[in-house]
């Protein structure tokens, strides 16, 4: 390891001259603690597992406990023990980890270590680097030395001792002031003082001078009023809801507990009285812990209504910290070592700079048909804007502009500056930069590729800075594509690139795209395919060379042989690219999210998105269980929001390729969330449970959406589209849309439908319009749905309790015509609950317990009868008294009036209650 004037290279032990950096205070058996002029630098030894011999906790609780807020330039590197997916891929739960990488982003910390780096025996990595984000733009990972007798190899990093030259900024988020709890009385106040103080002129403009000129003192105007009405946020660290006195006193015990474990003692017998007594302590904090948090989520679940329920949508996904971009490998095969570099390589990549020959100006001309401006159109557009669309660096967002053109000083001017934009034709340069933010891409191989990241310009025209590591480099032009945001973009590109699909067609091609994503088939034998495809490539290529653009050979370009053999002879014929390349093809490509595979047989497709599907639904299963959770309709919202448009995108493409055996698996899919909504036991039936929720089973309504979908293609098409000849097939073919009535409207598209006319009491032949065509010919498939649906659930349905308590009640999807819609919506998880097992029979009751053979002291009531719901409910003497509120609801004491009713279900919920307690 050397030590140069600027750099300071960390192999793993510190060696130097001691002038450079001191000891520090947190030096233990596990830890070197050092600072080097204004960093501090820990290495770690995170060991496993507490022993006898070493009997100190991991070294990040230590960490916890002692590293402070002021230590904001730090850098924690070493063998950290743990496998988390932050740094590896396949790593499966762990909570230490969990624990460990929760800690490091509340302190701001950062990966520097590559992502699936293989620095243990080969295999794995676990000797990790996180650093400061002031420390970022400073820290550089510069490579992994194997040649090493450890197990482990040797990683090498970077540290730039003085601060970066290279002209990047900080950051800083465009929500720094607390724009929601602003002060909008003095906001308007500040913005009539501002443009009073600035002297800005209310004079129509001339020039475009004069809009650049106006444009920028108008921003600066809302951007003072703005620092003087509204605080800035500070950032802090997570609260803990449930944090309180008692934990923090046991939390005490456990710590003072352990210090006595550590020190000396007189005997081997009274050190390992202390030890068990830290461990006692230290177990008695954590269940406490785990009491209060749960305690905590669940009451927050419970609180949740209306469209408050999305939010726990960022726990259940919690986004990944992918905040630092891994070092980019150059074109030489070399890789980036900071983050200019980086930043230039993904730039040269994703915005190439583009010779688009000779400037052109035009002239606007002044045409007085054009209508002018005016201020309806201004507060419509406004009207639009959502409040908190993302901001530019001015940090101006869509609630601010709307506040401001409140302000009547601010409208007038703001007004004429938008009439001389329009009249000009011009747009102010104060208002061209943005930022331009790089996202990857998710599930890339290989992240250290550019083309493996999107970037997101949030530009009005030609300049922006690009935000990388949470720093943003200096300002440069764009020469490529057009403006994203811009709602003629899809028109500009469709004019640009349709020429090519027609030299395609040319070239012996059928061309199909969706913007920039072209597809290009041709038919015949394999080999001259391939010749074929490679032919037309190139001559895509050479056309996209001659327009100034250039058509992406890497990983995205997919190359497959549909057949029906399923082990073709030729299938290893290779696609020439243009640089010469050779492509082998593929067994599965992408298009458009459908996967396709070389039989066309849509297996793959259909078992991904189940096994996503399934996914999704693990994710939500935690919240609702039988008696604690977010409410019913919450959950059911939620899962048909999230999940099911995971298995149906597509649903009109790959249908008719669905097996039995796939229909299974959705339905068990299905079957976990069905649990959740209305928090039954797992012995429930299926077909009560698809009931009970208001979701139909995937068996009809896989037929009734491909029904669906056709009938509103073939209304909404060009009668003399070709793929209304595969519609009617599709229509006529399907086991749902099988009324006489239906198929002819569809097959003769007729304008009329018959028609019931309220007033005169009698049918007539009207038009439709075309919506109201669509509406009547979809409810007619619903109502045969709903039909197939109920003739289902009887046939399968085999709980004669819940049948004779439900045989007036239809199956339905509609949650306002459901009974237990109003308990689902209003009611808490509890009393779901229990109205769930008191309507199917299958909760803690005796009488369940004993026919599912599951041990119990006993299965009888406390009045000695076996506990049955209709014992409970009815015969039970020591519910005499509970049991009058019921009687007069029904005197009979009928249990369909009684749990199949609104009023029935309610005074149930109150007697459920009196019962448990």
């Amino acid at each position: 390891m050397g030590v140069g004037e600027d750099k300071w290279k960390w192999v793993g032990k510190v060696l130097g001259p001691t002038d450079w950096f001191s000891l520090f205070l947190f030096t233990n058996r596990d830890m070197v603690t050092i600072l080097v002029k204004d960093i501090t630098i820990v290495n770690v030894y995170n060991q496993p597992k507490p022993s006898k011999k070493y009997p100190e906790p991991p070294v990040f609780e230590f960490l916890k406990r002692e590293i402070k807020e002021q230590y904001s330039k730090i850098v924690i590197a070493g063998d950290y023990n743990l496998h988390h997916k932050e740094w590896e891929s396949r790593a499966g739960p762990n909570t230490e980890a969990d624990e460990v990488v929760e800690w490091l982003h509340e302190n701001d910390m950062m990966l520097i270590t590559p992502r699936n780096q293989k620095i243990y025996n080969n295999r794995t990595n676990i000797d990790l680097v996180y650093g400061s984000v002031d420390l970022l733009h400073r820290i550089s990972f510069s490579g992994v030395d194997e040649n090493t007798l450890s197990d482990h190899s040797i990683v090498e990093w970077d540290i730039s001792m003085s601060q970066s030259k290279n002209g990047d900024e900080v950051f800083t988020s465009v929500k720094r002031l607390n724009i929601k709890n602003a002060d909008w009385e003095k906001f308007d106040k500040e913005l009539s003082s501002a443009i009073k103080d600035f002297n800005v002129h209310n004079k129509p403009l001339k020039s475009t001078d004069q809009i650049d000129d106006q444009a920028k003192v108008l921003e600066e105007v809302v951007k003072r009023a703005m620092a003087k009405s509204m605080n800035e946020v500070k950032v802090m660290k997570k609260f803990k809801r449930y944090w309180n006195q008692e934990l923090r006193e046991k939390l005490e015990k456990a710590l003072e507990a352990k210090r006595e474990a550590r020190q000396r003692q007189p005997s081997l017998a009274l050190k390992r009285q202390k030890i068990e007594e830290a461990k006692k302590a230290r177990k008695i904090f954590d269940h406490s812990l785990r009491e209060a948090s749960t305690e905590q989520w669940n009451k927050y679940l419970s609180s949740l209504e209306g469209n408050d329920i999305w939010k726990i949508l960022k726990y259940i996904n919690p986004k990944s910290n992918d905040t630092i971009i891994p070092q980019i490998r150059k074109e030489d095969g070399t890789l980036t070592t900071t983050v200019d570099e980086k930043r230039h390589e993904i730039w040269k990549a994703l915005l190439p700079e583009i010779d688009h020959g000779l400037d052109r100006e035009f002239e606007i001309d002044d045409d007085s048909r054009w209508p002018k401006l005016e201020f309806d159109e201004v507060d419509s557009a406004l009207g639009d804007t959502p409040n908190d669309k993302a901001p530019g660096d001015d940090g101006i967002t869509g609630k601010v502009l709307k506040m401001a053109w409140l302000n009547k000083d601010l409208k007038e001017r703001c007004f004429k500056l938008l009439q001389a934009c329009v009249k000009f034709g011009y747009h102010p340069k104060v208002w061209r930069h943005g930022i331009i933010v790089v996202i990857p891409k998710p599930k890339k191989p290989d992240y250290s590729k550019p083309r493996a990241y999107r970037t997101y310009q949030f530009v009005s025209e030609r300049e922006a800075s690009m935000l990388m590591d949470r720093r943003k480099g200096s300002v440069q032009k764009i020469s490529t594509g057009i403006p994203q945001g811009s709602p003629i973009s899809p028109l500009l590109f469709l004019i640009y690139s349709t020429p090519m699909y027609h030299a395609i067609k040319e070239w012996g091609g059928t061309p199909f795209g969706f913007i920039d994503d072209v597809t290009i088939t041709v038919e015949g034998k394999i080999e001259e395919n391939t010749k074929s495809l490679s032919n037309i490539l190139e001559k895509c290529c050479n056309w996209a060379k001659s327009r100034m653009t250039k058509i992406d050979l890497g990983d995205k370009l997919g190359f497959i042989h549909f057949t029906k053999n399923v082990k073709p002879k030729d299938e290893k014929v290779q696609l020439t690219l243009p640089n010469g390349e050779l492509r082998e093809p593929q067994k599965e490509v992408k298009l458009l999210g459908i996967t396709l595979n070389n039989l066309l047989d849509f297996k793959s497709h259909i078992l991904n998105k189940i096994n996503k599907a399934r996914k999704a639904v693990g994710a939500i299963w935690h919240l609702g269980v039988v008696q604690k959770g977010m409410r019913g309709s919450a959950v059911r919202s939620l899962y048909i929001a999230c999940v099911r448009p995971i298995v149906e995108y597509g649903l009109e493409i790959w249908h008719h390729k669905v097996l039995k055996g796939e229909i299974h698996k959705l339905e068990v899919m299905q079957n976990m969330a069905l649990r959740r909504i209305v928090g039954a036991y797992r012995t429930t039936p299926i077909a009560v449970l698809q009931k009970e929720a208001g979701i139909m089973p995937y068996s009809i309504r896989l037929k009734f959406m491909v029904a669906r979908k056709a009938i509103r293609l073939h209304l909404n098409i060009s009668k003399t589209n070709p793929i209304n000849g595969h519609l009617l097939t599709l229509i006529e073919k399907s086991p749902i849309a099988k009324l006489t009535t239906l198929y002819m409207l569809a097959k003769d598209d007729r304008d009329y439908m018959i028609k019931k006319d309220e007033k005169r009491k009698c049918k007539r032949v009207e038009p439709l319009t075309l919506k109201q065509q669509q509406y009547q010919t979809i409810g007619i498939l619903k109502k045969q749905a709903m039909e197939e649906w109920q003739e289902m659930y009887w046939n399968s349905s085999k709980d004669l309790w819940y049948h004779n308590i439900t045989v007036e009640s239809k199956c339905t999807d509609n949650l306002s015509k459901m009974v237990t819609g109003v308990i689902m919506k209003k009611d808490s998880r509890r009393n779901l609950g229990n109205i769930t097992q008191f309507r199917t029979g299958h909760g803690n009751f005796g009488a369940w317990f004993k026919k599912f053979e599951i041990e119990k002291d006993s299965y009888n009531c406390k009045c000695g009868e076996l506990e049955t719901v209709h014992h409970i409910l009815v015969e039970c003497p020591l519910l005499e008294e509970e049991r009058k509120e019921l009687k007069r609801i029904s005197p009979e004491m009928d249990m369909s009036t009684l749990l199949n009713s609104l009023t029935g279900l309610q005074e149930i919920v109150s007697f459920i209650s009196a019962w448990r307690d």
